[in-house]
C-alpha cells in the first residue's frame, strides 16, 4: 500500500455514517498536485486512527515510487495534495470517480456537498496529517463567526454516550474559504491523527526482506497454478 493509499483508506473512514464530516464549498487557491517530490521512499506508519498504544504494534512500512505510487502500481489515490501561496499545506479527498464528498446517509439529490480538507504537514522526516475538529466547526458556524451551516446527525440506537455527530458545510469562494482557514487555525486538531516517519535502515531492510518473501510465494504459487493448468 502506498503512502497515498494508506492515508486513503484511514480517510475512508471519515465519510462513513456515524463519524462527523466538514466539507468547504470551495478550494483555497493554491498548487494542485497528486504527489509532491519529496514523497517518494520508504516510510513508517507511526500513528492511525484507531491505533494500539506506542509498543504494542510494530510500524508498518511503505515504499512509494517517482509518481507517489508503489511499484508496479497503476492506480493513483483519491487524493490531491494542495499548496497555498503562503506555504499552507491541504490533503483533499475525492470520491473514487474524483467527485467531492456529500453528506453521508442522504440519498436525495439535493443533499449538501463539498471539498473534504484535511492539514497537512511535511517537517523534516515526518508527516502530520490533522483531521478537523469538527465540535468547534460546528459551535463557530452556530455563532456565525463563520458562513455556512451545520447539522447534528443521529447518534446509532442505544448509544446515547456517543459525543454528538456534525456535519458541517463551510461557504463561500476559494477567497474566502481561504480566508477562513488562514484566520481559524484552530478549525484542525491540535493532535495529528497519523503520523508517517522516514523509515529507518533497519526497517527498510526488514521491509525488502518482507518483499522478497512476498514476492517468492507468489512466484511459487503461479508455477504451481500453471503446472495443474497443464495436466
Amino acid at each position: 500500500m502506498t503512502t497515498l493509499r494508506w492515508i486513503a483508506a484511514m480517510l475512508l473512514l471519515l465519510v462513513l455514517p456515524g463519524c462527523s464530516m466538514s466539507v468547504f464549498e470551495s478550494l483555497p487557491p493554491g498548487e494542485i498536485t497528486r504527489c509532491a517530490p519529496t514523497w517518494p521512499g520508504y516510510w513508517a506508519q507511526i500513528k492511525s486512527p484507531g491505533d494500539k498504544p506506542p509498543g504494542e504494534s510494530t510500524p508498518e512500512v511503505v515504499e512509494i515510487d517517482a509518481s507517489c505510487s508503489k511499484p508496479g502500481d497503476t492506480n493513483s489515490a483519491p487524493l490531491a495534495l494542495i499548496t497555498t501561496p503562503d506555504g499552507r499545506q491541504y490533503i483533499e479527498f475525492l470520491t473514487s470517480d474524483g467527485r467531492p464528498q456529500c453528506q453521508p446517509g442522504k440519498d436525495d439529490p439535493n443533499k449538501k456537498c463539498g471539498h473534504l480538507l484535511l492539514r497537512y504537514e511535511y517537517t523534516g522526516d515526518e508527516i502530520r496529517v490533522y483531521d478537523v475538529d469538527h465540535a468547534r466547526l460546528a459551535a463557530l458556524i452556530g455563532k456565525q463567526k463563520i458562513r455556512g451551516e451545520t447539522e447534528k446527525m443521529p447518534l446509532h440506537e442505544g448509544n446515547d454516550t456517543q459525543p454528538p455527530i456534525h456535519f458541517n458545510l463551510v461557504n463561500g469562494d476559494a477567497r474566502r474559504i481561504d480566508k477562513v482557514l488562514k484566520d481559524n487555525p484552530g478549525l484542525f486538531q491540535r493532535e495529528p491523527m497519523a503520523v508517517m516517519r522516514r523509515a529507518t535502515p533497519e526497517q527498510i531492510a526488514e521491509a525488502q526482506s518482507k518483499q522478497a518473501a512476498e514476492r517468492a510465494t507468489k512466484d511459487t504459487t503461479d508455477a504451481s497454478g500453471q503446472a495443474s493448468e497443464s495436466k
